[in-house]
């Protein structure tokens, strides 16, 4: 059996202070920029990776509480996302940690008096490199 994220006992801070209502959310994952060494007597075009890794953005969806958001556009610092990982009938901790900024704070979309409820997607760019700890 493969290890897997137990999504609903995830939790999201910013600078220490949790975030809630927090519906859905994804991890930033890990890519690196590339360039182009195609010559002109290529036959195909053809990369090498680069050691500069790219910059990450983590989005996560909120249920939004329209007396009080806990998101802003001006928010920006030390993020945490800490998490289960499920493996073979046992659950380990884990979390990823970055500084970042909020780069989209998205529209307020739903039926607030029907089964969706109000959501907002929150864009954050990664500032560091996105620290990845499992607890043993």
């Amino acid at each position: 059996m493969s290890a897997g994220i137990v999504a609903n006992l995830t939790s999201i801070e910013l600078d220490g202070t949790p975030i809630a209502n927090v519906k859905s959310f994804s991890i930033p994952n890990i890519e690196y920029k590339e360039f182009d060494v195609t010559t002109v007597d290529s036959t195909i075009e053809t990369f090498k990776r680069s050691t500069l890794k790219s910059a990450k953005e983590f989005t996560f969806t909120l249920l939004v509480d329209t007396i009080d958001n806990p998101v802003s556009a001006d928010d920006e610092g030390s993020w945490k996302v800490s998490l289960p990982i499920q493996e073979t009938g046992s659950t380990t901790p884990a979390s990823f940690s970055f500084d970042g900024f909020v780069r989209v704070l998205g529209n307020i979309d739903g039926d607030e008096g029907g089964e969706t409820g109000l959501t907002q997607e929150i864009t954050v760019r990664a500032t560091s490199e996105v620290v990845a700890v499992v607890e043993s």
